[in-house]
């Protein structure tokens, strides 16, 4: 009995070795557009719509993220995905993110602060945080720390 406990533990060490071996994080390529669902006062629910690459053989459901955001170097709020997102294997695919995005100033606020930003169309987005996602049986929290220089057609959809 006790030959049998050590061989099944041999195999699943090994199976979770090769599995873990073969992951890759999920890249976070460009940052394509935000909508807004439902805003109550600084609360809002978003589609933040990105473009990321999945170089694994394998789908990965996105389970839980966190970001903050930040427009020009201002901590623009808090984003939290409220619903699973699946990103499917081998390759770059657009996808939408509903997340919940806890605004730090009104959006009148963060106009003003953005003003000449927004007329020169010189706007940096950053999106930094944590993200989990499934591999099948497994689990796995990756970093996100994506910069970028967006257009302002692209954040049109927060109704500045």
């Amino acid at each position: 009995m006790a030959r049998v406990i050590r061989v099944l533990m041999a195999l699943l060490v090994i199976v979770l070795g090769a599995t873990s071996c073969s992951y890759q994080d999920p890249i976070l390529k460009s940052f394509d557009g935000i909508e807004v669902i439902t805003m109550e006062g600084n609360n809002a629910d978003v589609d933040l719509n990105f473009t990321l690459e999945n170089p694994n053989h394998q789908k990965i459901k996105l389970k839980t993220a966190t970001f903050d955001v930040l427009i020009n170097k201002i901590f623009i709020g808090k984003a939290t995905l409220l619903e699973p997102t699946e990103l499917p294997a081998n390759g770059e695919y657009k996808i939408g993110m509903k997340m919940n995005l806890v605004l730090e100033k009104s959006i009148g606020d963060l106009a003003l602060s953005l003003g000449l930003a927004i007329l020169t169309n010189d706007i940096h987005l950053q999106v930094r945080g944590d993200a989990k996602g499934s591999l099948g049986l497994f689990s796995k929290t990756f970093p996100v720390d994506h910069s970028e220089k967006v257009d302002w057609q692209d954040l049109k959809g927060l109704s500045f």
